[in-house]
């Protein structure tokens, strides 16, 4: 998670024309291409020898290659300008080399999905700051949104910058709690990841782990060991898929053997992959790849200056940045060397977006100043992250950070939430880069099936119910006819008795009979 906005000085790459200074081939965006038609660079991170006095990682198939590239000082080096800055980074630069590119998944990145396994789609349920309940209620609503992953962290505490032992603090669950989340995240249908994390609440700028630099880093990762030692069994016993050893640490990641001990340590507890987390402006700085199974990733990339970015824009911002502290900076291509240099599927580890304006341009800080809320920014990032990624053979998916928090990042009930679940649950897979329509067409109604045995009954108890309103109809006509006949012989016979009543009055006033003229009374 990121606290604090980087400053860096990047020197601009130059990418335009029909095609680079070195012939390569260019897109429909004037960006040059690989072979696989995808933006690439002339211009990536030089390779080192490979290291093979240690065995390979237990849960690769094969040990790869090559190493990861150890960090030059000698270009592209950021540096610190405010008290706020919380990350530092430097990379450098050769020819272009084949690069791993669109296709099925690797062998590594199969194994570690497991046959038959989607990519990852997770997101944290133990965010700082929340109730664990608060979150695990909403375990039904995030598998409703194709999430089948949950993240789970657990932070202890370095009580100083230069601290050289870590311990647990007033935010540290308990074991018995820690499982209790990890199995209500399994019975929910979801993979579980664990993460031991270090805070540092009482230092100055930031309790951002990246900073810690320890006085006596042997104590340290003596007393970090023995936290990853605990949290290893514990995540063998509740059947976690995957353990991160180290998140982050962006200032002490060049004790390479020293983490080397840790991987080692974790395998003695815990029998699963394993995995680091590097942060993104530090990709390159990791030389122990070898030890851990998965690379893990903080994706907080820089991409678009725009303020409204629209899809197209980000998917072009992964392939050259377009924001100015981070200017032509190729992400993808950076990525893609990491995957071939260390041979192992890359996990984003945490991918976010805060639901503001300007919404890549610096990622990494979850709340931004000078910036209104815009919830269709972040929409469009989820999308651009999915589009650009997903066809990668040594991807395997995203924690998005984070389903619901106390920051900006939160994407429960906005666009963003519909973004992965059109795509992760009714599999939409828009035409170029135009935006998802998250307005889902109505699905005709289909009544529900009937149970075996039912229709035949149905059939003739319809058939009997019809016989009835037939004979009813027969015989309310026959009874209103019959009323009615009578009705009319009743009638007649009323108006034929009185005539003759009339015809004995005249008899009995004139003297006549009935036939007989009668005689005028003036006669």
């Amino acid at each position: 998670m990121v606290l604090a906005a980087l400053v860096a000085v990047i020197p601009t790459l130059t990418l335009s024309g029909a095609s680079t200074a070195t012939g390569e081939p260019t897109s429909t965006d004037g960006l040059p291409t690989s072979s696989d038609g995808l933006p690439t660079s002339s211009a990536l991170p030089a390779t080192t020898e490979p290291n093979t006095t240690l065995p390979p990682p237990l849960f690769t198939t094969a040990p790869p290659t090559t190493a990861a590239p150890k960090p030059s000082t000698t270009t592209r080096a950021t540096v610190r300008t405010t008290a706020t800055t919380r990350r530092s980074s430097t990379t450098t630069t050769t020819s272009a080399a084949p690069l791993p590119g669109v296709g099925p998944p690797t062998p590594a990145a199969q194994k570690l999905l497991g046959p038959g396994g989607g990519k990852v789609a997770g997101s944290g349920i133990t965010p700082p700051g929340m109730k664990a309940d608060d979150v695990l209620a909403d375990l039904p609503d995030m598998r409703a949104h194709g999430l089948n992953t949950a993240s789970v962290d657990v932070f202890w505490v370095a009580d100083a910058v230069n601290a050289n032992s870590v311990h647990p603090g007033p935010m540290t669950p308990s074991d018995a709690e820690l499982e209790r989340i990890i199995t209500t995240a399994r019975r929910a249908g979801m993979r579980v990841s664990l993460t031991p994390k270090v805070t540092c609440p009482t230092c100055k700028r930031t309790a951002w782990r990246g900073i810690l630099t320890p006085k006596d880093k042997a104590k340290f990762f003596d007393s970090y060991g023995q936290m990853i030692d605990r949290y290893a069994a514990l995540a063998q016993r509740n059947q976690v898929w995957l353990f991160f050893i180290g998140s982050e640490f962006n200032r002490i990641q060049d004790q390479a053997n020293r983490w080397r001990a840790i991987a080692s340590r974790a395998r003695q507890s815990f029998s699963g992959p394993i995995a680091y987390e590097v942060n993104w402006d530090v990709w390159n700085q990791v030389t122990f790849w070898d030890a851990v199974d998965v690379v893990g990733v903080s994706a907080y990339f820089p991409l678009s200056e725009s303020m409204h970015p629209s899809v197209r824009e980000l998917m072009i911002g992964w392939r050259s940045s377009t924001a100015s502290k981070f200017k032509a900076q190729t992400w993808l291509a950076d990525l893609r060397q990491l995957a071939r240099d260390t041979g192992r599927p890359i996990l984003f580890g945490e991918l976010g977006y805060p639901a503001y304006t300007h919404t890549a341009r610096e990622p990494f800080e979850p709340h931004p100043k000078n910036e209104t809320p815009y919830d269709e920014g972040q929409a469009a990032a989820f999308q651009a992250a999915l589009a650009t990624f997903e066809p990668e053979s040594w991807w395997v998916g995203a924690m998005w950070w984070e389903w619901i928090d106390t920051s900006s990042y939160t994407f429960r009930n906005k666009p963003a939430a519909a973004v992965l679940q059109r795509w992760y649950v009714d599999g939409v897979r828009p035409q170029g880069e135009a935006p998802i329509n998250l307005d889902p067409p109505p699905k005709p109604y289909t009544p529900p099936p009937l149970a075996a045995g039912v229709s035949g009954k149905f059939r003739v108890l319809s058939a009997f119910a019809m016989l009835l309103a037939l004979l009813a109809w027969s015989g309310w006509l026959f009874v209103t006819t019959a009323l009615v006949q009578e009705r009319k012989r009743v009638r007649r016979r009323l108006l034929a008795g009185a005539a003759r009543y009339q015809a004995a009055m005249d008899v009995a006033a004139g003297g006549s009979t009935p036939g007989e003229p009668r005689h005028s009374p003036t006669r």
